[in-house]
């Protein structure tokens, strides 16, 4: 019968090796764009590092002299599929001007195009993005 101490150390040795490839965890998701669920999302990085020019994702800000801020949001799949929205909505302006270049970005829309929700991810497992 083994050691008490011996069953330990092996565990511990199995969680140490499975933290170590979660930490080592990198995400490359591609652009989806879902028409129907009026869905797109993916990695900043992976579109911008993916080899092809089709892909891209991203939201910006802009504003006149005069008037509220506007949310543009776009993005392209590898099947050439776009869309956009914009929105006027506070909240969304700040959630987009947290955007950088290794974000992953997510965004809905509704009937009129109007950005309905834009989530903007910065976590570890994201990949960063290639020259």
């Amino acid at each position: 019968m083994g050691s008490p101490g011996a069953a330990s150390l092996g565990a511990g040795a199995t969680l140490l090796v499975a933290a170590t490839a979660w930490g080592a965890l990198k995400v490359h998701p591609p652009i989806t764009v879902d028409l129907a669920a009026r869905y797109a999302g993916g990695s900043m990085a992976a579109a911008r590092g993916g080899g092809d020019v089709t892909q891209f994702i991203g939201c910006s800000v802009f504003s006149f002299a005069m008037g509220a801020p506007v949310v543009h949001c776009a993005a392209r799949d590898a099947s050439s599929v776009q869309v956009a929205c914009t929105s006027s909505s506070l909240r969304l302006t700040e959630v987009v001007q947290g955007i950088h270049g290794d974000s992953l970005v997510q965004f809905h829309w509704d009937a009129t195009g109007a950005c309905t929700r834009v989530v903007v991810t910065h976590a570890s497992g994201d990949a960063p993005k290639a020259p």
